[in-house]
């Protein structure tokens, strides 16, 4: 652990997968989108079948 720390293995570990993270949302950004559609008319559908 001690190596670990001194050169900052789990910083650029973190670092490695936030850039991934990044650039898979930008690359699906359209789909993220079209699915957050989708979920907001899905909770109202529901909604609105339970008589909420």
């Amino acid at each position: 652990m001690k190596c670990k720390k001194e050169t900052y293995y789990l910083d650029t570990v973190v670092e490695v997968q936030s850039e991934y993270e990044r650039k898979i949302i930008a690359d699906q950004s359209a789909n993220i989108k079209s699915l957050q559609r989708d979920l907001k008319v899905w909770l109202s559908n529901s909604k609105e079948a339970l008589g909420a």
